[in-house]
């Protein structure tokens, strides 16, 4: 809902108590799955999530989290990328992001002014790669006295400074264990006054040795929030055991004009898709009576084989690939991401039913960044600025439709 706040109200007041309440709720949902991820360690049972990757999604996940908070507080976010990395690696990288996101949020947290630099570099160790991802900022340091228990659970710094800032201190924690369960080490050097520097080292088996060379260019530097297509004629039906989920994804879609109906359960979606045709289908995985796999399973079996998109919180290891299998057509996680469901519809969707209209504008890292340190001073923030004018360069810098030469 408050998501909904953000795309519909014109109100600069009221959006930015929804800013509020949205960080408010991130930091809630981050100290909720740091003391779960805690747990699980502490039990035995996290799983590693190991795939192939690319090493510039890596990169520009983590670069677009570590410039988006360094600007919130008017830091100066560098990178530092050895073009050589290769391209792919086979490992946990979603594990290796909850590190180092925990590294940018400290550096953040504790850098009043000056830079937080974001590095990437490699080794090569005998029949392994070691990679090699380094967060050092500017900020008040460590004391000495405080690192050897400086990754105990629930533990922070003794200095005052430390005091007026938020935090659990179970980050720390939980990436050295997230470290040592890949095989990893992490090194910190600091200073009181001058900086900290973490350093995380993981090996990694190297997939494709061609090296990263320009990674900037390769980035779309803006994902826009605003709806990129329209498809009037499809039909969807929207599942789910609870009502405010079903209105916050019928007006996810109600830009997109798509024709949207809403089953409270398993047995109302098996009754809806007999007697009328769908093009796509959005099911809860985790309902009471029939849950999302039972459900799909009998619409199979009755014949109905519209595509079917499963939609859950539960993103435990494992659960994605589960439901994959019994055959979903798509994964989704709440909470829902306008981002990721208007993706998912555009590829499900039947192609002569959806019409995109949004012209994209492709923005590479280093563009962005002179236009950020040009716009800084006025408060400006490009990254959000381009998401509500869809990701069009030229009208983000000149809305008044003229040739952006005379907005220069």
């Amino acid at each position: 809902m408050n998501e909904m706040i953000l795309r519909e109200s014109t109100s600069d007041q009221i959006r930015r108590y929804a800013s509020n309440i949205q960080i408010a709720g991130k930091t809630l949902l981050s100290l909720i799955n740091n003391v779960l991820d805690m747990a699980k360690i502490e039990s035995g049972k996290l799983e590693l999530i190991k795939e192939n990757y690319k090493t510039v999604d890596l990169i520009f996940d983590l670069v677009v989290i570590g410039r988006e908070s360094a600007a919130r507080k008017g830091l100066v976010f560098q990178t530092q990328v050895d073009r050589n990395l290769p391209s792919s690696f086979f490992g946990d990288s979603f594990h290796i992001k909850r590190i180092v996101v925990n590294f940018l949020s400290n550096a953040v947290k504790y850098t009043n002014e000056g830079v937080v630099t974001l590095g990437f570099s490699w080794k090569q160790e005998r029949d392994r790669a070691l990679l090699c991802i380094s967060v050092q900022d500017t900020g008040i340091g460590i004391d000495s006295s405080d690192l050897e228990r400086l990754f105990e659970s629930f533990t922070r710094g003794e200095r005052t400074a430390h005091q007026v800032v938020e935090g659990s201190g179970l980050g720390l924690a939980i990436a050295k264990e997230l470290t040592e369960l890949m095989g990893g080490t992490i090194h910190v050097d600091s200073k009181v006054g001058y900086g900290s520097t973490f350093t995380v080292e993981i090996p990694q088996i190297e997939v494709d040795p061609a090296p990263v060379g320009q990674w900037e260019a390769q980035q779309v530097a803006v994902t826009t929030e605003g709806t990129s297509f329209v498809a009037p004629a499809a039909r969807v039906l929207v599942v789910d055991d609870n009502k405010e989920n079903l209105e916050v994804t019928k007006t996810l879609l109600k830009e997109s004009l798509v024709q949207v109906d809403t089953a409270l359960s398993g047995r109302q979606c098996l009754a809806l898709a007999e007697r009328r045709r769908y093009d796509l289908i959005l099911m809860d995985y985790m309902m009471p009576d029939l849950d999302g796999l039972e459900t799909l399973r009998l619409l199979r079996q009755r014949g109905i084989d519209t595509p079917a998109v499963a939609v859950t919180a539960n993103l435990l290891p494992g659960t994605k690939e589960t439901l994959l299998e019994a055959g979903f057509a798509a994964f989704l996680g709440k909470p829902v991401l306008w981002s990721q469901l208007q993706q998912v519809m555009i590829e499900l969707l039947p192609q002569d039913l959806v019409e995109t209209k949004v012209k994209r504008t492709f923005v590479d890292a280093k563009t962005e960044a002179e236009l950020q340190r040009k716009l800084e001073p006025f408060g400006v923030s490009v990254s959000e600025g381009l998401k509500y004018v869809r990701g069009d360069l030229a009208f983000f810098l000149c809305p008044g439709g003229l040739p952006v030469e005379y907005c220069e």
